[in-house]
């Protein structure tokens, strides 16, 4: 097997895994419910014009350049 082979099937093996742990997350997805499912839906909602996150108070002090004040 040549290295360019390997390389691809390295790379069809980390595909492989990362759409089985995509399909893992999609089924727990359908098992929330309640709070989790309201805050989950919350978070996935997208707002034209709102402020980000940094700047509507959403995250805390020191998790970023918006929230460094000088």
């Amino acid at each position: 097997m040549t290295d360019q082979e390997s390389d691809l099937e390295a790379r069809q093996a980390h595909i492989r895994k990362i759409e089985a742990e995509a399909r893992l997350e999609q089924e727990k997805a359908t098992e929330r419910n309640g709070v989790d499912r309201e805050v989950e839906q919350e978070l996935q909602t997208v707002r034209p014009k709102s402020d980000a996150p940094s700047r509507a108070g959403i995250t805390p002090d020191g998790s970023g350049a918006d929230s460094q004040r000088g």
